[in-house]
């Protein structure tokens, strides 16, 4: 059954949403609204959440890179505070690039499709659409793996 995601949150006709899940439990969300914005004007803008317990694993890499690739737009800015580097580490690793003018108070990323396809790792975490999708059209989650021992 589709859902619309929540106003703000990847809902409307514009927008898509996905639960990012590792290993089994919620990990975060990640959603692409289109807005309309300075310097880039109508775009569409991705923004991810992960939770504390998630962070600095490389699921916000990847969370990135999925969203992007399962999208429907093939342009895609995120927006965040130049302070935020954990969350800009993860945006370019996923392929953004810098886009932003140097008097912007935020820093500006875009991502494009054709410029993207190869620049993570096959994804080892699994993003739940909010548009049902079949178990075909998942990305696949990686099997666990043994501790190295010292």
């Amino acid at each position: 059954m589709s859902t619309k995601g929540t106003k703000g949150r990847g809902g409307g006709a514009d927008g898509e949403a996905w639960r990012i899940e590792h290993k089994g439990r919620r990990a975060g969300q990640v959603f692409i609204n289109r807005i309309d914005q300075p310097p880039v004007g109508p775009h569409a803008s991705i923004q991810i959440y992960l939770n504390q317990a998630s962070q600095g694993r490389g699921i916000g890499r990847l969370g990135y890179h999925l969203a992007c690739v399962q999208s429907r737009y093939d342009v895609i800015y995120a927006h965040m505070q130049k302070s935020n580097l954990a969350s800009a580490r993860a945006a370019e690793a996923a392929g953004f690039v810098d886009a932003a003018l140097p008097e912007e108070r935020q820093r500006l990323l875009v991502w494009r499709r054709q410029s993207a396809a190869a620049s993570v790792e096959p994804p080892t975490v699994e993003l739940q659409s909010s548009q049902t999708k079949s178990d075909a059209q998942r990305a696949p989650e990686s099997p666990p793996t043994e501790p190295e021992k010292s």
